[in-house]
């Protein structure tokens, strides 16, 4: 599958942070399967919360993910 416009932000973000998925996962809070699943296209409609720790593990504290 073809990962979707957040799978392509949050993956900006992790290469511009310098994070792997293993990393972001535990500084997110969230399991690593996830977070993988996310980047590969697998995990097309994450739910809210985990949208909101991804955004926390990413820094990013209010900002949209694709800014």
């Amino acid at each position: 599958m073809e990962p979707s416009e957040v799978a392509r932000a949050v993956e900006r973000r992790m290469k511009a942070l310098g994070l792997s998925p293993k990393s972001l996962s535990k500084k997110a809070g969230l399991n690593e399967t996830f977070v993988r699943d996310l980047l590969e296209g697998r995990s097309r409609n994450p739910r809210a919360d985990s949208l909101q720790k991804l955004a926390r593990g990413l820094d990013l504290h209010g900002r949209r993910f694709d800014r």
